[in-house]
């Protein structure tokens, strides 16, 4: 991933750019966010996002028509713009991750949650498929994680119209298994015959699911 310093926003001010093009690309970032962009509630988000983008000097307002600026522009452009996200998560026996890329599916954004309604994000370098990069990252998760502690990782790749989800999970013995779709009622991915030696191996099935 990119080096460069995260850039934090909180939820109100990801609620303000969501609302700068609304249109399916914007719909499906909300979605994979988490976010609730209708009733009263979210336009009192909006309203909050909008007056601290503002004091931030992340926005301005000409003519009625408000523009995000600098950072603020390039991640308003990824999520209402975009057209692949890919979420992943990792489950610990004692903590979580989580993570969303959005983008062109050849670059975009990465944004995490930090806590108290702040996210930060990360800028991913144009050239680099998302998918693949959000596999990277799921791994790095997991090697972030205990030896052979029990871990999962999970990455779902959606486009507006569709979605793609994997996961890969090791017990604690160290056995490695896949999941994948279809999921059932519930969500849960159904669980492949077969183990896997390694992390190597579990990671190259889990992208092959997701092509």
């Amino acid at each position: 991933m990119a080096t460069a310093a995260p850039f934090p926003l909180t939820t109100f001010e990801l609620h303000a750019l969501l609302s700068l093009r609304e249109g399916p690309a914007a719909a499906r970032s909300a979605q994979s966010l988490r976010l609730d962009t209708t009733g009263d509630a979210a336009a009192v988000s909006r309203r909050a996002g909008l007056a601290s983008l503002l004091v931030r000097d992340l926005a301005t307002i000409s003519d009625g028509i408000i523009t995000a600026q600098g950072n603020a522009g390039g991640v308003a452009g990824a999520l209402t713009r975009g057209d692949r996200w890919v979420e992943i998560g990792i489950v610990r026996p004692s903590s979580t991750d989580a993570a969303v890329l959005v983008g062109t599916g050849i670059g975009g954004v990465m944004i995490t949650p930090r806590g108290f309604d702040v996210w930060n994000v990360l800028p991913i370098g144009e050239g680099r498929d998302l998918v693949d990069a959000g596999v990277a990252l799921a791994r790095q998760g997991v090697e972030a994680s205990a030896e052979n502690a029990a871990v999962a990782a999970s990455v779902k790749v959606s486009t507006v119209d569709s979605t793609r989800a994997a996961s890969a999970h090791r017990d604690d013995d160290g056995t490695w298994k896949i999941a994948t779709e279809p999921a059932d009622a519930e969500g849960r991915l159904t669980v492949q015959e077969g183990t896997y030696p390694d992390l190597d191996a579990a990671f190259a099935a889990l992208r092959e699911a997701l092509s």
